[in-house]
């Protein structure tokens, strides 16, 4: 269904299908319009190993990843928190009308040998005590790792048009398996 007037040699039917059997394999693939992915795919053959295998690391890369955002929503959950002071008062950090009381009795210093956390699991704002004054610091690293999601993602596909997708995705991948932590 090749058309003599046509200068680009396409192979397309006036419908706008391609007949696979008018392909020669010497043709450049450019030419070739397909209307669909299973013209494209009987021309090229089904799915082999490489493309299994390929798949599979690319998974594993998808889980990694939804892991670490899934992992900044454990690590920063506030657990309670109370401080004892001398004369038997006790305050709690999440309940709002005391806040600005446990506030100043932290800053004070009123706290620190007297400070209880109650938690579930161990998280990062008990290990850096992101209380009061550095309440901030979590939503601020949720923000953080969003922006350089957002940096590497332009970056990636930057470079994967320069140097190629697989190179690109192999050698981020290989980077962050190899880092310390």
């Amino acid at each position: 269904m090749n058309d003599d007037n046509n200068d680009d040699d396409t192979v397309e039917s006036e419908d706008g299908s391609v007949d696979i059997e008018d392909i020669s394999l010497h043709q450049p693939v450019l030419s070739v319009v397909f209307t669909n992915f299973e013209q494209a795919l009987k021309l090229v053959g089904a799915f082999g190993r490489y493309q299994w295998s390929y798949i599979a690391v690319l998974q594993v890369a998808i889980v990694l990843l939804a892991g670490n955002y899934a992992f900044m929503s454990f690590a920063t959950y506030e657990p309670t928190v109370r401080c004892f002071l001398d004369n038997g008062t006790v305050l709690e950090l999440n309940r709002t009308h005391q806040k600005e009381r446990f506030c100043e009795a932290y800053n004070a210093g009123l706290c620190e040998q007297n400070l209880t956390w109650e938690a579930p699991l161990y998280t990062i704002i008990e290990e850096w005590s992101l209380i009061c004054d550095l309440d901030h610091v979590p939503e601020m690293m949720n923000s953080v790792q969003m922006s350089g999601t957002f940096v590497a993602m332009a970056a990636s596909g930057m470079l994967s048009d320069s140097f190629g997708r697989k190179r690109v995705f192999l050698c981020s991948l290989s980077a962050a398996s190899s880092s310390p932590r």
